[in-house]
């Protein structure tokens, strides 16, 4: 229900913001392919870190029952490999051409959700503990670009 309402929502915004002389937002930007491809890429990063760095966290805690602490700890090394990228992508970032450590990165966020696909309440570490890690390179690959 909510989300037919925020569907709504948008729907009216983009309506009004089209038809408007001055839009705060002006709709005909989508128009151009870069940008709608850029805006794009930014939405599927924004949801995978939003999954990878506040749901699963959250999952380890309320579902597995982990500590915030033993949360923290089993994570960590997503952050460590992200570490670890960033000088790597940063020198290739001068050397490759820009879209690709950035499919790279969304690649690697695809396996990530692949490896996060089936995780319930029963799940072993390995496979959320993989998923965690492979976001953490994925994340790393297009910053520097």
């Amino acid at each position: 229900m909510e989300l037919g309402i925020a569907l709504l929502a948008a729907l009216g915004f983009l309506a009004w913001e089209w038809r408007c002389p001055a839009p705060l937002l002006n709709p005909r930007i989508f128009l151009h392919r870069g940008f709608a491809g850029a805006f794009a890429v930014a939405l599927v990063y924004g949801a995978c870190i939003f999954g990878t760095t506040y749901l699963l966290p959250l999952f380890v805690q309320t579902v597995q029952g982990y500590t915030a602490t033993r949360a923290g700890l089993v994570l960590m090394p997503a952050g460590l490999i992200l570490v670890a990228v960033f000088p790597i992508a940063g020198r290739l970032a001068d050397r490759v051409p820009v879209w690709q450590p950035i499919a790279a990165g969304l690649l690697l966020f695809a396996l990530s959700c692949w490896l996060l696909r089936g995780v319930h309440t029963d799940t072993p570490s390995g496979p959320w503990r993989s998923g965690s890690w492979s976001a953490g390179s994925g994340w790393g690959w297009p910053c520097p670009a």
